[in-house]
């Protein structure tokens, strides 16, 4: 839900700024006129929701915004999967989510979650080893494999020679 609310946020600027470049497009006596299709054209962009999505959008920035995030969700999932369901697939959030590379403060590893929005908010989902796995920030590039460890070494170790340095019959 986080993810998706970083992507609503990334919605209403992307949306914000589509706004203004289609008035700066019209000539300002259209802007004026009565004629409905250029006034809707202008108000209308690839990422308007509707009013029941933008109901939703609304609530869950809100609930971001507030902090309250882990003491709505999980619980919330079952009366809000059909929202997330439907908010996934709308074409503005698919794209707003086309352009995922733009938000700053959504992490690589919400492509995976993203791409399963619509499993994940399921009743019935259970998650699986890898969605717990990147849950965690462990993802194909940041493996425990690839972590580094250090020990730090004691002062009697950092005087004797190297070849000397494991062999505890010295």
């Amino acid at each position: 839900f986080t993810y998706l609310g970083i992507l609503l946020e990334g919605r209403e600027d992307f949306e914000e700024e589509s706004l203004l470049d289609n008035r700066k497009r019209l000539p300002s006596d259209e802007s004026t006129s009565s004629a409905g299709d250029s006034i809707e054209n202008v108000d209308t962009t690839p990422y308007s929701i509707g009013p029941r999505l933008k109901g939703f959008s609304d609530w869950l920035l809100k609930c971001m915004l507030s902090g309250n995030m882990e003491a709505i969700f999980p619980a919330a999932i079952r009366e809000y999967g059909p929202m997330v369901e439907d908010l996934w697939r709308d074409e503005a959030i698919q794209a707003t989510y086309n352009r995922r590379n733009e938000l700053k403060m959504l992490p690589r590893s919400a492509n995976y979650f993203l791409d399963r929005a619509i499993e994940i908010s399921k009743v019935d989902y259970q998650p699986s080893d890898m969605d717990i796995l990147y849950a965690e920030g462990i993802s194909l590039s940041n493996t425990v494999t690839s972590m580094e460890f250090s020990f730090p070494k004691s002062s009697r170790e950092e005087c004797l020679p190297l070849a000397y340095q494991h062999d505890s019959s010295l």
